[in-house]
């Protein structure tokens, strides 16, 4: 974690409070998961960067306000709440000013295989002046949101680890 001019390294299992402005980087091998104020999941895949932007929940979530800028790696997002009003969750690919936002679903973005893919419900992407809606299972460029890619872009390892752990995630919130 960078914050302002300080790093601090966290050993596996340590929890740190993030706040906006921080950077979160992962090495070689490690992966990072973020608890966000609603208690949404992001998990970061190794050599991993992103920039937390704003992150904000309202004591009874109906304002919800979080975003992020990833710059390498690899993310998977799982919103567990409906998004009312002006509430959102985005998630920033500057290099390429994509914009995805979502409310209430699973997506993922990676940088490495260059895709972007709604899991579970709709997910919502902007570049420029362009919108499209990716459907569950649906899959983009991650450079250029109008090329549709195909499964042979997935990453198989990563995918079967995150749906194993939202599988996990989900039997503790019950």
């Amino acid at each position: 974690i960078i914050r302002g001019p300080v790093t601090y390294e966290l050993s596996e299992k340590e929890e740190y409070t993030l706040e906006d402005s921080d950077i979160i980087e992962t090495g070689m091998d490690s992966n990072a998961t973020i608890t966000w104020p609603d208690k949404s999941l992001t998990r970061l895949g190794p050599k991993t960067r992103i920039t937390i932007e704003k992150m904000y929940a309202s004591s009874n979530y109906d304002d919800i306000q979080i975003a992020y800028s990833l710059e390498q790696g690899k993310v998977w997002n799982t919103i567990i709440r409906s998004l009312v009003w002006d509430s959102y969750f985005e998630v920033h690919l500057p290099r390429e000013s994509i914009v995805a936002w979502v409310r209430g679903t699973t997506f993922e973005v990676n940088l490495e295989n260059h895709y972007i893919r709604a899991i579970s419900h709709n997910t919502l992407l902007t570049q420029k002046k362009q919108s499209v809606e990716l459907f569950p299972g649906e899959m983009v460029d991650s450079e250029n949101i109008l090329i549709l890619k195909g499964k042979e872009w997935l990453d198989k390892t990563w995918n079967d680890w995150n749906t194993s752990a939202d599988f996990i995630y989900e039997s503790l919130r019950k």
